[in-house]
């Protein structure tokens, strides 16, 4: 299993001491084998860094609370980027004392540049939306109203927050509603 999971994992006694860890944590911080890091801390790999993870390390060993999704961005030493998501939780005797911690680190890069990317789309359409010369409305299948812009605010006189999911009817003139409702299914 620790070898088929996609995420690095590892655990370390109450010293943060490294006691194990997968082939692809150990390939990740420079190691030829998995086998070669008990004993070592994170001094032997990033020192940079070490103070702050063993920090970490000591808040979840000391309250036995474990931290989840912890998200971050990495800077490799050629400088290269990767956005890591952590989890550490205590690692617990049968009698239930905490005798170390165990962290899982999954590359979540290929995620957060999606997330970057959808933000600035969003941001692009919606200065799209309000720059637009005329009024817009968009509704979804069903026709309630999803979006309108400012334009289409002050044209038909309501803010967006109270036409949102109303029917797009309710902004066509009584006298062709009839006739909208039927253009509205055949497009």
């Amino acid at each position: 299993v620790l070898e088929n999971i996609p995420v690095r994992i590892f655990w370390k006694d109450r010293n943060s001491v490294y006691r194990g860890c997968n082939t692809r944590h150990a390939q990740a911080v420079g190691l030829a084998s998995r086998d070669e890091i008990a004993g070592k801390t994170d001094y032997d790999f990033i020192s940079e860094r070490a103070a702050e993870w063993e920090f970490a390390d000591r808040e979840v060993i000391d309250s036995g609370v474990s931290r989840l999704n912890v998200e971050e961005l990495f800077v490799e030493t050629d400088g290269s980027t990767h956005w890591l998501r952590s989890n550490k939780v205590p690692v617990r005797s049968s009698a239930g004392e905490v005798t170390g911690v165990l962290v899982t680190i999954e590359d979540i890069t290929d995620y957060k540049q999606s997330e970057i990317a959808l933000r600035e789309s969003e941001e692009k359409f919606r200065l799209l939306m309000e720059a637009a010369p005329v009024a817009i409305v968009i509704t979804n299948a069903m026709g309630q109203i999803a979006l309108v812009n400012h334009l289409a605010e002050e044209i038909f006189g309501y803010g967006a927050d109270e036409l949102h999911g109303k029917p797009v009817d309710l902004l066509v003139p009584a006298n062709a509603r009839d006739q909208h409702a039927h253009h509205r299914t055949d497009y």
